[in-house]
């Protein structure tokens, strides 16, 4: 047997914490064992033996046989996703107009060019066009699985389109004997109850709605184009329709906002609101100047802080359905 070319050893104090980037597996490993392993993993040659060491280094994929080729596999999953057609996803971008004007959002810089390329609302003969091509698609390849995700700008100002368009996923699915799985990424500024139900009606059952802390700091950088602020009626929407809808809050995280995220998991966990995080570290261009005042995060520190997120997550949702890392079986 042999190492695998894709591990990770990192020593912690007297720890080690053993990642394959292959497999995903995740491995602490405590003082009694480290040499042990380090000694493993260090050899030229391993025995294929029953030792329960090896065989659980096996089994994260850490040491592999001689003869197994990780760049050929990684080239048939590779190969097998690019051809699945299993599955069919698609991203429609609804409209390039937000009725937000959130500072660090690229899109207000590339604005200028999405308004001369797209127009600003799908019209009758776009639709018509996307429903034959997409349902095209479906008669030839028969996929188990329809995937669409709606997207802007704010794709609940074309909410009609949006809900024309699902209605006829959903019986395009139905047809075809597929499953239908569409979620948005909006704002949540106008996801009230009403618009909710219509959506839910139309087989939307999930929306990614974005956060980036408490009402304090929110507030400062996702505001409406008119100036008003926005966390209240976002929390209020979303505590009206989590129990019917999933939601996922998308956190834009800097080193400014991270005590205000805490208190922002906190809030949810005093009005027993369950739903989903999912911290994204923002990222400043040169390229496309904006008028973000924040401190970004290094990889290195969002990791950290990432990690630090979830635990405050965990603490106050000790039953929080998370997993970060593919199990080992």
């Amino acid at each position: 047997m042999k190492v695998s070319r894709w591990n990770l050893v990192i020593k912690k104090e007297d720890h080690l914490i053993l990642f394959n980037k292959l497999t995903n597996a995740i491995l602490h490993v405590e003082p009694p064992k480290v040499e042990k392993v380090l000694s493993i993993l260090n050899s030229k040659a391993i025995p294929d033996s029953e030792d329960e060491d090896i065989k659980m280094l096996k089994r994260g994929g850490y040491i592999i046989e001689d003869d197994f080729d990780e760049i050929d596999y990684l080239r048939v999953r590779f190969n097998m996703y690019k051809f699945n057609n299993r599955f069919l996803r698609f991203t429609i971008a609804l409209t390039p107009l937000c009725n937000f004007s959130c500072t660090y959002c690229y899109q207000n810089q590339v604005f200028p060019i999405m308004r001369r390329n797209m127009p600003p609302s799908f019209h009758e003969d776009m639709i018509d066009n996307l429903l034959k091509a997409i349902e095209k698609m479906m008669m030839y390849q028969k996929p188990q699985l329809l995937s669409i995700t709606f997207y802007g700008g704010e794709p609940l100002l074309e909410l009609d389109t949006m809900i024309k368009l699902s209605d006829a996923f959903k019986k395009m699915c139905e047809t075809h004997g597929a499953e239908y799985r569409p979620f948005m990424v909006t704002n949540g500024y106008t996801l009230t109850p009403g618009v909710a139900d219509r959506l839910i009606n139309a087989g939307m059952k999930s929306a990614i709605v974005t956060l980036d802390g408490d009402a304090e700091y929110h507030d400062k950088y996702r505001k409406l184009k008119n100036g008003e602020v926005t966390f209240s009626r976002i929390f209020e929407n979303i505590k009206n329709i989590w129990n019917k809808m999933h939601i996922q809050i998308r956190t834009n995280v800097c080193k400014d906002n991270v005590e205000s995220v805490k208190r922002m998991i906190k809030l949810f966990a005093d009005e027993d609101i369950h739903v989903s995080f999912d911290f994204q570290m923002i990222e400043v261009s040169s390229e496309l100047p904006s008028k973000f005042d924040g401190t970004p995060l290094t990889l290195k520190e969002f990791a950290r802080t990432e990690v630090e997120l979830y635990r405050e997550v965990l603490e106050h949702f000790p039953d929080y359905d998370f997993n970060p890392f593919r199990r080992i079986r």
